[in-house]
């Protein structure tokens, strides 16, 4: 067991069993066919990291998972059923199985408090335990007694090694070793041996240890590179053998069964294979491109050793062959090696894989159905061998120089389903920065059908003064009559422009016919920096996210064609996307029939009626809004919801998924941490057999950067919207109302109405009228929709429809007066039926529009009720009756 430090961590120490290799990555185990390196099966522990794994000495079909949640769970992997749980008190951070009694493990604790040495279960310790595969009561968690509680230490454990003569334990100073003889082992039993005393710029430290099976030999390795071989450690005179060929820390060492052979690994991506008795080494060299190799495990035939690499591979290697026989590549996405803007994932739809970032200046295509890795495009040609001096007072060897290397940050592909053939991609480096200014370089990737992979067609540099905040590929149709499309590209950037970029043509005197991309055209919205970019599905509009404002585009002309703006003018909208209310649905395929678009801020949701170009409503979301994921299938759409801590960490991350409709979520989910990233896979490029439904195509990158499907797939924290926040979008939302938000929620969606509390501060009480008004103080004049289209919107809302009281309805005719005298007046009246009187219902909007009008005018704002008695309409008589003038000479009354 070693951990070195943070991010070489997550990989433990595999395990041959069952005529498989199992190895953990995150919640997950994984069990590959060690000759073909395909995974047969996986299975996961909720929201649960796995810190190592053993298997039973006697029945080689049972696995041990340690967590660090202070759980231990047996596993079945003939059918990957949990068999039994174990609960401890405090962290696990490492388990070791005894193959001199089968039942009794090992494991290493990590405690809270640290420094109470008043008991010693309170500090980092050492425990025995026996976990028998059969439980004498059947249930749920037991909570097993130690037999012994080896040693406690106030340092953290490095690791812990067992064999059938000897059980042997290190902190990164001190070495402690017991004999194996009896199942239960004594706490005072024991040698401790501290490491040399010798000269060093910086002291060493132990990084790695491993116990001989058949002596009471123990090897352990340092920071210097040297490996020290304790030959005797119960002798009163010792013997210590050196082995030096390391230039870097020493991360991981481990025995052949029969004892004759040492094998080393670290940071030079070279395994060493040490013969005990000759002390010559073989050099198996470059195993892992660079990458360093974190944990060795042997078969038990002794032919193949099983490394674990920092690059997320499990690489089996031919002990006579002295060569990689087979390789099992998980994803390679971890902390600090993720696309920009929590957009951890895209979606190849020419190799219909996933693509996550991968090894420095790489991005990985990933199968997520079959858990399998498809290729890895290298971006940026360097050297990545990385390793380097000690870092200092601590003495760890640290990894040097891969911060410095290039990064991948976006990547963007052409949506044409199997005939997609171009990729974009932005990587960064700044080792090579000038001026404080890092090299930014974009580049268009076309689809080589020979190679069966993507070659660079057009490097661009700093195609913007600013950071790069998003890319997009769309088709276009230079004309209405054309058929032919147009391939185009869309970034943005925080320098308040966005390009447009296009194909062109290579010259007909070139040999090479390969188009190339150059720029096409420019535009910018205010001085606002421009967070995202995308087109509708049928590419007759572009959206840009300017500020605080939506702006849509003619992509054929790139002239702007109007602008949306939500309430809360001082929030930027951060992510757009097309959305559509389906007309009809026959169980897989849907069609949309009101286009609208949403704009996302960090605390809110707004959806705008593109026919209308209104507000249909707007939703708090409770929480930050980190990611965001559109289904072009069914037009829903999915918000991702970071719940964070006082302490500013994000405990949780939250999923709702919506549909434009309604501003209450369809379904919601809840993934542990902060999302890295999510994605809607094409229904058509789903396997057979598999659900596709709109939750079961949606992907996420957790915070433990794996794959995970939601859905019906996915049971635990899981939860569906209530009846309560049900709530379904008014059908005659109009004009006005779409404006000024009368379906605005201010209540987190996870209060419903049940729970919700009015506020009790008479000042802080305000009607919707002025609510309406704030909204008009706020936003732009230039952005508001001029009166005139108000007007009607306005008597809609605030008088009641006549419906009239009569079965007939009520005719008016039109009489038009010509007089003989051509000077005279042309008369146009309109003359009302005789014995016909407005209704009650018409009475009371007219009076109802006069006191407004009046206290509007006269109360600035007050209502009625609030005004003075002197400045109230009278009430008028029910039997009045409204008469017509008619139009007469000059001499009637006017």
């Amino acid at each position: 067991m070693v951990a070195v430090e943070e991010g070489l961590a997550r990989a433990s120490r595999p395990v041959f069993a069952a005529r498989a290799v199992c190895y953990a990555a995150a919640a997950a185990v994984h069990v590959a066919d060690p000759v073909s390196g395909a995974v047969l099966r996986s299975f996961r522990a909720p929201h649960s990291h796995i810190v190592s794994l053993a298997r039973h000495q006697n029945l080689p079909s049972l696995l041990y998972s340690a967590h660090a949640d202070a759980v231990v769970r047996l596993w079945d992997l003939s059918d990957a059923s949990l068999l039994r749980t174990w609960n401890f008190a405090s962290s696990i951070v490492g388990m070791v199985a005894d193959p001199a009694h089968p039942d009794v493990f090992y494991l290493s604790f990590a405690c809270e408090h640290a420094k109470d040495k008043k008991l010693s279960n309170k500090r980092n310790h050492i425990a025995q335990y026996i976990l028998p595969p059969l439980a004498a009561n059947p249930g749920a968690g037991d909570t097993p007694t130690p037999l012994a509680i080896l040693i406690a230490s106030n340092s953290a454990f490095v690791g812990i090694s067992v064999s059938d003569q000897v059980v042997a334990a290190c902190t990164d100073k001190n070495l402690w070793v017991w004999k194996n003889q009896k199942a239960q082992l004594s706490s005072t039993g024991f040698v401790k041996i501290k490491l040399p005393s010798r000269t060093y710029a910086s002291p060493p430290k132990i990084t790695a240890i491993a116990a001989h099976p058949l002596n009471q030999s123990v090897a352990i390795g340092l920071t210097t590179g040297e490996i020290l071989l304790h030959h005797n450690p119960f002798d009163a005179v010792k013997s210590v053998q050196t082995l030096h060929w390391h230039a870097h820390a020493v991360l991981s060492l481990e025995f052949t069964n029969d004892g004759t052979t040492l094998a080393s690994g670290g940071y030079e991506s070279v395994l060493i294979l040490w013969q005990i008795d000759t002390l010559k080494r073989k050099p198996v060299p470059r195993i892992a491109g660079g990458a360093a190799l974190q944990s060795i495990a042997c078969s038990s035939d002794d032919a193949s050793l099983a490394v674990v690499c920092s690059d997320s591979c499990v690489r089996v290697i031919s002990i006579p062959k002295l060569q990689v026989v087979a390789c099992v590549t998980g994803l390679k996405a971890r902390n600090g090696r993720v696309f920009s803007y929590h957009e951890g994932l895209a979606y190849d739809p020419r190799t219909a894989s996933v693509v996550v970032s991968g090894s420095p200046g790489c991005i990985q295509f990933y199968n997520p159905h079959t858990q399998s890795h498809i290729m890895e495009l290298e971006v940026v040609a360097q050297n990545r061998m990385v390793g380097g001096g000690f870092s200092g007072k601590d003495g760890v060897d640290k990894i040097v120089g891969e911060d410095s290397l290039a990064t991948v940050k976006m990547v963007a592909f052409e949506n044409d389903g199997r005939k997609s053939r171009w990729m974009a991609t932005v990587d960064v480096r700044t080792d090579m920065a000038v001026a404080d200014e890092e090299e930014v370089w974009l580049k268009f990737w076309q689809w080589d059908d020979v190679n069966q992979t993507y070659v660079v067609n057009t490097r661009v540099s700093s195609p913007h003064d600013g950071q790069i905040t998003s890319m997009h590929f769309l088709s276009v149709r230079e004309n209405f009559n054309s058929r032919v499309k147009s391939l185009l590209m869309i970034t943005t950037s925080a320098d308040t422009r966005f390009n447009v970029w296009c194909l062109n043509p290579a010259p007909s005197t070139s040999r090479d016919q390969t188009p190339t991309w150059i720029q096409r055209s420019q535009g910018s919205f205010g001085n606002v920096p421009i967070y995202q970019a995308i087109s509708s599905s049928d590419a007759s509009m572009i959206a840009t996210a300017c500020g605080s404002v939506i702006t849509l585009w003619d992509p054929v002309t790139n002239a702007l064609c109007a602008s949306l703006a939500h309430p809360e003018t001082k929030d930027h909208v951060l992510k757009i996307l097309f959305a559509g209310i389906p007309s009809s649905s026959n169980g897989e395929s849907q069609t949309t029939e009101i286009p609208c678009i949403v704009g996302l801020t960090k605390q809110r949701c707004h959806v705008w009626n593109l026919l209308t170009a209104s507000i249909w409503w707007t939703l708090e979301l409770g929480g930050a809004m980190i990611a965001t994921a559109s289904d072009a299938d069914t037009g829903q759409f999915a918000i991702a919801v970071a719940e964070v801590s006082p302490s500013g960490s994000v405990q949780r991350t939250k999923i709702l998924e919506f549909i434009v409709s309604s501003p209450a979520p369809t379904s919601s989910f809840f993934i542990k941490g902060e999302l890295q990233g999510m994605l809607y896979i094409p229904s058509a490029q789903m396997p057979a057999g598999s659900s596709r439904s709109t939750s079961d195509r949606l992907f996420v990158l957790s915070a433990d950067f794996e794959i995970e499907r939601l859905g019906s797939g996915r049971s635990p924290g899981t939860s569906t919207a209530t009846k309560a926040e049900a709530q379904d979008l008014d059908k005659s939302t109009g004009l006005l109302t779409g404006i000024y938000g009368s379906k605005v929620l201010d209540a987190p969606i996870s209060q419903t109405s049940a729970n919700r509390k009015p506020n009790s501060s008479a000042n802080t009480i305000r009607s919707d009228s002025e609510k309406s008004l704030a909204f008009m103080q706020t936003t732009a004049s230039h952005l508001l929709p001029p009166p005139v289209k108000l007007a009607d919107a306005f008597f809609e809302a605030i008088l009641r429809k006549k419906e009239s009281l009569s079965d007939e309805p009520i005719l008016w005719t039109h009489e038009v007066e010509i007089k003989a005298d051509e000077s005279a007046m042309v008369i146009d009246r309109d003359i009302a039926p005789q014995n016909t009187s407005p209704d009650e219902d018409s009475l009371n909007g007219m009076e109802y529009l006069a006191d407004v009008m009046t206290g509007l005018v006269l109360g600035k704002g007050k209502t009625l009720d609030e005004l003075p008695a002197s400045t109230k309409t009278p009430e008028k008589s029910k039997d009045a009756k409204v008469k017509r003038e008619k139009v007469g000479s000059s001499s009637k009354k006017k």
